[in-house]
């Protein structure tokens, strides 16, 4: 059985299934009632349409998605930061954040900074700066930036 959406790629709604005659009879007969008795609007079904001749049209439009894909699959490979986690030819690139390492972006507390007794644990109701504002290394965090 295959199914797909209309809806993501080709900026519609809906969806089909397709299959063996056995296979489409039992979806049919089993389906609830609302899945066929919904008709999809006439734009979006002229926009599936479009989409799809478009598709026929300009087929090299794949072989240039897939040359993208591997570019930035490539460029998002080296960093030391990031796991690719989805299929090396979908279009789609699900990133992770991979576990921190000695390289992390976690703040520094003040007072933790400031040394011990430095007044941790008092506010200044006369400064805009909290208590115990995080520091952030913003030399560390443009790098990693850059490398993005």
């Amino acid at each position: 059985m295959i199914i797909g959406s209309l809806a993501n790629t080709m900026s519609s709604a809906g969806g089909f299934c397709a299959g063996s005659k056995v296979m489409c009879e039992h979806q049919r007969i089993n389906s609830t009632s609302f899945v066929f008795s919904a008709a999809l609007p006439a734009l979006l079904a002229t926009a599936a349409s479009e989409t799809i001749s478009g598709f026929t049209r300009h087929p090299e439009m794949f072989t240039a998605l897939q040359e993208n894909v591997r570019a930035v699959r490539a460029i998002l490979a080296g960093m030391d930061t990031l796991e690719i986690v989805s299929h090396s030819v979908s279009p789609l690139v699900h990133l992770a954040i991979k576990a921190p390492s000695s390289a992390t972006l976690s703040p520094e507390t003040r007072s933790s900074n400031s040394g011990a007794g430095a007044g941790a644990g008092k506010s200044n109701a006369n400064s805009i700066i909290p208590r115990d504002a995080p520091v952030y290394d913003v030399q560390k965090e443009e790098g990693l930036l850059q490398e993005v």
